[in-house]
């Protein structure tokens, strides 16, 4: 499983150092691809680094409404899978970004052996659509 990940590269959108580096890290584990942006704003740059495989962004970002953030995820990486990090634990939040269409919602704290799970389930959703 870990070889045939070499060619997957993960995208990870957050403002949180420490978050950007734990995940960063324990995806280089997997043989992932990873990238890293601290603001949605970099994301662009990305675009012509690699072809991305996964985005895994934080929704707490400072200037720009979690909604908006997917949407605009979306004008440039269409049919690749969003990952969404967020404090918020509240139901109407939750419905609003799924209805974005976002492939998982998940509410900190939750763990890395988590984040892992969903990122290959993710990734596995991908391959099985041609992706």
């Amino acid at each position: 499983m870990k070889e045939q990940n070499r060619d997957k590269t993960i995208l990870i959108i957050d403002n949180n150092m420490e978050m950007r580096q734990c995940l960063s890290t324990e995806l280089a584990k997997e043989r992932y691809n990873v990238e890293i942006a601290q603001q949605l704003g970099e994301v662009l740059e990305k675009t012509v680094i690699s072809q991305i495989s996964l985005i895994v962004v934080n929704l707490q970002t400072p200037d720009i409404p979690p909604c908006e953030t997917i949407s605009m995820i979306k004008r440039f990486y269409n049919s690749v899978p969003i990952i969404t990090i967020t404090d918020d634990d509240s139901i109407e939040m939750e419905k609003r970004i799924r209805e974005e269409g976002v492939f998982f919602y998940f509410v900190k704290p939750f763990t890395t052996n988590d984040m892992k799970t969903v990122i290959n389930s993710a990734i596995d959703t991908g391959k099985q659509e041609g992706r």
